[in-house]
């Protein structure tokens, strides 16, 4: 034993812990948990982990005398207790080849999400119920709490592109550093917060989305079926504002200002040069802005151009309901390259005596 780990009551603790582990794991049915690496139980926030056990099996670890461990180089008594603790967690985690969720430490449930609290047999859950639920081809951006976290190059970013990875493999691509893990990691957990405990069944399947998606398409599909076409109140509360709210969250209040005069909510004979003055924006920049709408629409609801306009026909020839989805569909889903940067707004637009929208 080394010498920092000479102690005979140290060392005496430390055995004992070992082999009541040793035998823990060794039970047929831990038997898959003997093929991972003990890597595989780490967590990213751990420190004074054993470099020189972290590739090696748990069969291959159990195996080998505990004071040969105790000789390797590098491993002193710190580290030793860190091996233990890793044991630990795998002798005491579910089985994740099925449905139960293994512990979630500290940091990961609640508010306080900490991404340096998953470890690879969490993520590995995760993993398997976006695969389970068949959510392989949505997107990152589909369910980020919100866009103005994620970075834009992986908003259209399938899940699918992740569940072959391990968090231990996405670090080590390229383009992805602290902060992209992150993101993707928050957007799995998000997933598994809410699908967790969830059984599948043949006949049935699980939509998920995002809340203000879930009430625009409600109230759209409500109005398809109706011949009383709504008043412009009801475009504005049902449609107009939870859009606005939803820009506010995923481009910040700067843009929602933007769209609400897009989409004449705003003061009365307030021009989008005057907008841009007060804001200390260019004109340019002011478009710019409002052409990330479209994008992040596309982003949060890609069904929804359809719907939308579906329901601007029925409402083409009333006034002025019509008139304001008409905007709204403009801002949120236009039909050329020059809408979507924001070239053909018009400079003044009426207001609307209705709208209670705090600038």
């Amino acid at each position: 034993m080394a010498a920092e780990n000479s102690s005979p009551v140290v060392g005496y603790r430390l055995y004992v812990r070992f082999e009541d582990l040793r035998q823990r794991l060794l039970l047929p049915r831990m038997e898959e948990r003997l093929k991972k690496n003990l890597a595989y139980w780490a967590l990213d926030g751990d420190r004074r982990l054993p470099n020189a056990f972290m590739s090696r099996t748990l069969g291959e670890l159990l195996a080998t005398p505990f004071d040969q461990l105790c000789r390797t180089p590098g491993v002193g008594r710190k580290k030793l207790g860190t091996f233990l603790d890793l044991l630990e967690r795998a002798a005491t985690s579910p089985d994740t080849s099925g449905h139960h969720a293994p512990p979630e430490p500290i940091g990961i449930d609640g508010d306080q999400f900490d991404p340096c609290a998953v470890s690879e047999a969490t993520w590995e859950f995760w993993r398997q119920t976006v695969r389970r639920h068949g959510l392989e081809e949505e997107t990152l951006g589909r369910f980020a709490a919100s866009l103005q976290t994620l970075p834009r190059v992986v908003w259209n970013a399938p899940l699918g592109n992740y569940t072959r990875l391990t968090l231990a493999e996405i670090r080590k691509l390229k383009t992805h550093g602290p902060k992209r893990v992150r993101s993707v990691v928050e957007v799995f957990h998000a997933v598994q917060s809410l699908l967790k405990g969830m059984p599948t069944l043949p006949h049935l399947t699980v939509r998920v989305v995002p809340r203000f998606v879930e009430k625009l398409e409600g109230w759209v599909y409500e109005r398809l079926g109706q011949s009383e076409p709504p008043s412009q109140g009801d475009v504005l509360r049902y449609f107009g504002q939870p859009i606005l709210e939803q820009v506010r969250v995923d481009l910040g209040e700067t843009v929602e200002k933007l769209a609400a005069v897009r989409l004449g909510l705003a003061e009365r004979g307030m021009t989008m040069r005057r907008w841009a003055d007060r804001l200390g924006l260019t004109r340019a920049r002011v478009y710019q802005l409002l052409g990330d709408v479209p994008i992040v629409l596309r982003v949060r609801w890609p069904e929804g151009e359809s719907l939308v306009r579906r329901l601007g026909e029925q409402l083409a020839d009333q006034v002025p309901a019509g008139a304001l989805l008409r905007r709204a569909t403009e801002l949120c889903f236009p039909r050329s390259e020059l809408e979507s940067a924001g070239f053909l707004l018009p400079t003044t637009v009426a207001p609307m005596a209705e709208h209670r929208h705090a600038s």
